[in-house]
C-alpha cells in the first residue's frame, strides 16, 4: 500500500475544485499547514465540445444514443519548502445522451476526479 502525501489546500473557498481533489484521493488532506504539501488550487476549465454527435438524439427524441466527449483542465499549485511544481492535468469525462439516460446524469466531481487520478503523473 502507498503512503500518500499530506497536503494542505490553501483555497478551499473553490468549493468545487476542492471537492475533485478530495475525491481524487491523489492526497491525503490535512488541517496541518506546517508539516504538508502546499497546494493552491486554480479554477476549473471547461474546453468547449462539439454538439454534432447529439443531432441523432435530438432527431430521434432521445431514442438513438449519442455520446460525447467533455475536456476539462484541472490546474494546481504544489507548494515544497524546496520547490514549485506547477500541474496541469487535462481530464476527459465521457458523456451519453438518450431518453433513457436524461434522469442520471452521475455526479460530475466524482467523474472529473475518476479521470484526474488517471491523467496524475502523465506527461
Amino acid at each position: 500500500m502507498q503512503v500518500k502525501t499530506k497536503a494542505y489546500v490553501l483555497n478551499p473557498e473553490l468549493e468545487d475544485e476542492y471537492d475533485i481533489l478530495k475525491r481524487s484521493q491523489l492526497y491525503e488532506l490535512s488541517n496541518d499547514s506546517l508539516n504538508s504539501v502546499k497546494i493552491r488550487l486554480k479554477p476549473l476549465q471547461e474546453n468547449l465540445m462539439c454538439g454534432n454527435p447529439l443531432l441523432g438524439t435530438v432527431i430521434t427524441f432521445g431514442l438513438i444514443p449519442s455520446a460525447v466527449e467533455d475536456n476539462y483542465l484541472y490546474s494546481f499549485t504544489e507548494l515544497n519548502n524546496e520547490s514549485t511544481v506547477e500541474r496541469e492535468i487535462n481530464v476527459r469525462v465521457r458523456m451519453r445522451l438518450s431518453i433513457y439516460e436524461i434522469f442520471y446524469r452521475g455526479n460530475m466531481n466524482q467523474q472529473i476526479a475518476d479521470g484526474l487520478r488517471e491523467g496524475y503523473g502523465k506527461k
